[in-house]
């Protein structure tokens, strides 16, 4: 038996344009079947992109039932690897060695 998927985090439309209507029922808190039906009558904006696949467009799912998407933090510049120049072989510190005598 596959784990139940409780994903209800809201999409951002600007990365994900459309998603999957099990998904948009989720996000609002229905069953599977409740949230085809919802995309039968009309509740979810859906689109056709085939013949037998609809998906619901993100952006009217969220202005349609007033809901926002978390702003997500902006992420902090990472820092730059210092600017070094690569060492060729003749540029290799070479230690000293010692010679055992026996």
């Amino acid at each position: 038996m596959t784990p139940r998927r409780t994903d209800r985090s809201l999409p951002d439309p600007n990365t994900e344009p459309t998603i999957s209507i099990p998904r948009a029922g989720r996000i609002l808190g229905m069953s599977r079947n409740a949230s085809y039906a919802a995309a039968r009558d009309g509740r979810l904006p859906t689109v056709a992109i085939s013949p037998s696949r609809l998906v619901v467009v993100t952006a009217e799912l969220l202005e349609k039932y007033r809901l926002r998407p978390v702003p997500t933090a902006p992420t902090a510049p990472t820092p730059t690897a210092r600017a070094t120049t690569p060492r060729r072989y003749g540029d290799r510190q070479t230690l000293p060695t010692t010679r055992r005598t026996a």
